[in-house]
């Protein structure tokens, strides 16, 4: 419980830190805004290999720390291609 305590909170964290309003979660997974397409963002991460739920949103599942911190540098990339292409 406490590493899923610990990957939920570093997530929230980096995400709002990248400019995402993050929502509150007591579960093992985050849903949050990009302030951009959420479809754009899940095919951009499923390129990268990183599978996220709900087309029309963003909904991230806590993983390992590796994993959460590939997923926030994904996301570090993927938002800095759609502020360029906004």
């Amino acid at each position: 419980k406490k590493k899923l305590v610990a990957g939920r909170d570093y997530i929230s964290q980096e995400l709002a830190a990248l400019g995402c309003n993050v929502y509150p979660s007591q579960s093992n997974f985050i849903m949050f805004d990009p302030h951009c397409d959420p479809a754009f963002v899940r095919e951009q991460l499923i390129e990268k290999g990183v599978m996220i739920s709900i087309p029309m949103f963003c909904r991230v599942s806590v993983s390992t720390q590796e994993n959460n911190e590939y997923f926030i540098a994904c996301m570090k990339e993927i938002l800095a291609i759609a502020k360029k292409t906004a």
